[in-house]
């Protein structure tokens, strides 16, 4: 059974952003991990029911932008961005 899975990395040294991986549960391996999307420094992401991944971005010590994603074809598409002022969080919360 192939398990897909989304990593969030701090962008430091060669690290860029949000990879993707799969678990091959049957015979125990992970695929080697690609770029899905170029973001710094993603803090947190989830999924909303209706398939938009949100992420909190930390854009510098006293900012960070809130980010969402559609995917389609295996690629993820920016579809907006909001950026402000103040102290980064690590959660989000939606209400449909």
């Amino acid at each position: 059974m192939l398990e897909h899975y989304l990593i969030g990395t701090y962008t430091h040294h060669t690290s860029q952003g949000i990879y993707s991986v799969t678990l091959d549960t049957s015979a125990g391996r992970l695929s080697p991990t690609r770029l899905e999307i170029p973001i710094q420094k993603p803090i947190f992401m989830t999924f909303a029911n209706n398939g938009i991944l949100y992420t909190i971005e930390k854009l510098d010590q006293d900012h960070a932008a809130i980010t969402s994603f559609k995917e389609e074809g295996g690629h993820f598409t920016r579809l907006s961005s909001v950026s402000a002022p103040g102290t980064t969080t690590d959660r989000l919360l939606s209400h449909r």
